[in-house]
């Protein structure tokens, strides 16, 4: 695990030491929530010529070290032209740590540095494949899917995106309620998914209401009159099984139900369907 607390035998670039006198590693992250998990984004910099040519040469090598308490995880992935890294599922959960750093992927003989701190001048070192040159800020998020908020099962609301649309639309003539947010919304939305609270945020403004208006569907006149006679109709005529939520709005109520919040309500007619669909 990289620890830019502990001493090294030779110098390292990193924050808050002095090994180097003005070289400066920035590694910038971006993570995405993709369909099929996360991808990292990194675009790393770094000001000092010697260690420049040294990773044109491929004698040192970007990488980044991904590492999940949770899972017992931990891996170093190296980077080269393809900047994009991909995350296994399966293999990260909840908290994540993203470390970048600089590696030599191969020995080096004589490893110096122009700008390597005034006790080190004049010195050489002897490096060995894989050990650790640069160190960058870390960054952490959590990885979160949809099986966090809807349990044993897989979400009955698809989230997309299209270019093509100038607002949101939703469509309830699939096996799922697909929901589709123009492209620069949808950007937006994979940006902030791996952001526990802003996940949450997200699913208030985007999928209850899709969940909503989906049960509003059998009532006439229903959510502001969207649902024509001929609508409700079609669906209540319809011989698949409908599983409704006692929601008090547009001049109904429904009793003989507890009042329960329409997020537990909706919890559990999610879990309902996915225990016998």
């Amino acid at each position: 695990m990289l620890n830019i607390n502990i001493n090294y035998p030779y110098p390292v670039i990193r924050e808050y030491t002095d090994d180097y006198q003005s070289t400066e590693f920035i590694g910038e992250l971006k993570v995405f929530l993709e369909p099929d998990g996360y991808t990292v984004h990194t675009n790393f910099e770094i000001n000092n010529k010697g260690i420049q040519i040294l990773l044109s040469k491929r004698i040192l090598t970007y990488a980044l070290e991904v590492q999940c308490v949770s899972t017992w995880f931990r891996k170093l992935y190296p980077i080269h032209e393809n900047r994009v890294i991909r995350l296994d599922p399966q293999m990260i959960h909840e908290r994540v740590e993203l470390i970048p750093c600089i590696v030599a992927a191969t020995s080096i003989e004589g490893f110096a540095n122009e700008d390597f701190a005034e006790e080190y001048q004049d010195m050489k070192f002897d490096l060995n494949a894989g050990d650790i040159i640069g160190i960058g800020q870390k960054r952490t998020f959590d990885a979160l899917y949809q099986n966090d908020i809807i349990k044993n099962g897989s979400s009955i609301v698809d989230v997309g995106g299209n270019d093509k649309l100038k607002e949101i639309q939703c469509d309830f003539s699939q096996s799922t309620i697909k929901l589709t947010l123009p492209a620069d919304q949808y950007e937006n939305y994979r940006s902030c998914g791996y952001n526990q609270s802003k996940y949450k945020m997200l699913n208030a403004i985007l999928i209850v209401p899709a969940l909503v208006e989906a049960i509003g569907i059998i009532a006439a006149d229903a959510l502001l009159g969207e649902i024509t006679p001929k609508m409700a109709q079609a669906v209540a005529s319809c011989t698949a099984q409908k599983v409704l939520l006692p929601v008090n709005t547009c001049m109904f109520h429904v009793v003989g139900v507890s009042d329960n919040r329409l997020s537990d309500n909706i919890d559990e007619a999610i879990s309902y369907i996915l225990q016998n669909k």
